[in-house]
Order: structure tokens, then C-alpha cells, then sequence
């Protein structure tokens, strides 16, 4: 097996190598997007036995991947955005990214022996859930890093098809594939209204909202608090289509952890977020 896919940023890729500082300038490394499919393939099919076989474990009974990941043909300028573009001035914390409109090729094939006919279908299904909901980066689950890949249908219909198809089936972790409505003429906007959410530090409401529904919106966590740090379980991306540039959200959960989304949605209203309404709507359809 081996497969060459183009892809392009959307919005801006805050991208670290083992340099992890502020002023280091962005890579994009096998390794992260390996990394991203990892974590991929556990949300679709939740078997840590099964991605350790195709993509490989270390520690005790350490096994090699089957699965080669290559970066190829990188091309794109790197300059500072706001890694908060809802904010203003320093509050938008910016930080070099390689710019919307870089692009490279991703090279996935396969070792010697290869993978049976079962591993191939689950690489391909993880491919492109990345693909049609995933990015790369810092803030990846806010939009930032999201990507357009030439392997994904433009329409819009028929891109609701796939990402239904592709992500919501027995056994996944992940829920509520949708695409929401309202069409952006620039992909910066859209990452705008996708970071702009609730329970930031000088909203006491809304974190006190978040922290009843269990933060479904992540957290940094607080050793005050007892609370761990938790990645986002809603998570937002960017993506390109006919009318313009859409917010495309899931869920990605436990078995039987499903949001209280109207909940949430009530939460974004009240607060006047856009994505309140735009997830209303979309729930609607």
C-alpha cells in the first residue's frame, strides 16, 4: 500500500518540533500527524490493541508500525497570528504559524508483509476522519490547523454524507458529526467564531456553567479545585465548500458520555456566542 494525498491549511498551523518555544519556528513533523492518527483511530474504534498493532507501542512488548508516515514537498510562509483571534492586543497571544495556504504532500504506505484486509479498512477509515474533521497543531480543537485535503468531496451535501458515514457508526466514540450552517467568506472568520466560546478567565458564569456540564469545553485543570486537565471533548474545524467556509464540529467521548448539548447551546446563547446558534440550527436539520 501507498497512497500520496495534497494538503492545505486553512488557517493558521501552530506547529512545534522538540523545540517547544514560543520563538521556535513551526515544523510539521511525521511523528504529529502520526500522532493525530493515533488518536484518531482510538476515537473511532476504541481498541488500544488493535492501534498498537497498526501504528505501533513502546514500554513492554514494544512492536514496530507496519504503517510509514512520510512529509514531503512543504511549501508556505511562516508568520505570528493570534493563537485567541477572538481576542485583542496581547490577550490574542500570538505565535509564528506557518500561514493558511501552506501546503505539503503526507506519503502513508506500508512495510514489507503490509497489513491485512481489516487493518486497511480501519487506516483508511482513521485517514480520513482526520481528513474531514481533523487538523494539526495548537488550538486544533478550535479551528486552528484545520486542513483541506484533495481526497474530500467539496459539496456540501456530500460531505455531510461521508462525515456521517465516516465517523457515527457502532463502536465509535465519536458523535454529533455536523456541519453547521452559517457560510463564512474568509476561513480566519469562521476560526474566529470557533474560539470564541465560554469560561475564559474573566468569565466566572460561564466557567461555573462548564464546570456542571463537566466542561465540555476542556479545561486547564486547577490543583485548588482538584480538577485534572481536559482536552475539549466538542471540537471545532474549518473547512471549505461551494458557499463558502464552514464550522464543521464533533463530539469525541466515552461510551455513554454524550454532552448536554442543549444545555451548552443555552450556555453560548446566553453569552450572545454565535456558535449557540449555529449548533441550534445545525441540531435542527
Amino acid at each position: 500500500m501507498e497512497k500520496s494525498y495534497s494538503i492545505q491549511f486553512l488557517t493558521p498551523c501552530f506547529c512545534r518540533g522538540m523545540d517547544n518555544r514560543d520563538e521556535a519556528e513551526p515544523e510539521i513533523r511525521s511523528a504529529s500527524i502520526r500522532g493525530h492518527l493515533r488518536s484518531w483511530h482510538r476515537a473511532l474504534f476504541g481498541d488500544p490493541g488493535r492501534e498498537r498493532k497498526l501504528f505501533g507501542g513502546v514500554g513492554r512488548g514494544a512492536v514496530s508500525s507496519p504503517v510509514i508516515i512520510r512529509v514531503a514537498n512543504l511549501n508556505g510562509e511562516i508568520r505570528k497570528f493570534p493563537t485567541l483571534p477572538h481576542k485583542e492586543g496581547g490577550r490574542a497571544a500570538a505565535k509564528k504559524a506557518f500561514a493558511p495556504g501552506t501546503t505539503f504532500d503526507l506519503l502513508v504506505a506500508t512495510r514489507r508483509g503490509g497489513i491485512n484486509d481489516l487493518q486497511k479498512e480501519e487506516l483508511e477509515r482513521t485517514i480520513q476522519g482526520w481528513f474531514l474533521a481533523g487538523g494539526l497543531g495548537l488550538r486544533v480543537t478550535r479551528g486552528a490547523g484545520s486542513i483541506q485535503v484533495n481526497e474530500v468531496p467539496e459539496t456540501l451535501d456530500a460531505y455531510r454524507k461521508r462525515l456521517n458515514e465516516k465517523l457515527n457508526f457502532e463502536g465509535s466514540l465519536l458523535s454529533y458529526p455536523l456541519v453547521l450552517p452559517f457560510a463564512y467568506s474568509h476561513p480566519e472568520k469562521a476560526r474566529i467564531k470557533a474560539s470564541d466560546t465560554i469560561g475564559g478567565r474573566d468569565d466566572r458564569g460561564g466557567q461555573d456553567d462548564l464546570r456542571q456540564m463537566n466542561y465540555p469545553l476542556g479545561t486547564l485543570g486547577s490543583r485548588r479545585d482538584g480538577v485534572s486537565r481536559k482536552t475539549s471533548p466538542l471540537r471545532f474545524s474549518v473547512r471549505q465548500f461551494e458557499d463558502g467556509y464552514r464550522i464543521v464540529m464533533h463530539w469525541y467521548g466515552a461510551a455513554g458520555d454524550k454532552p448536554d448539548l442543549k444545555r451548552l447551546v443555552k450556555s453560548l446563547a446566553d453569552k450572545k456566542k454565535v456558535l449557540g446558534a449555529e449548533i441550534y440550527k445545525a441540531l435542527e436539520v
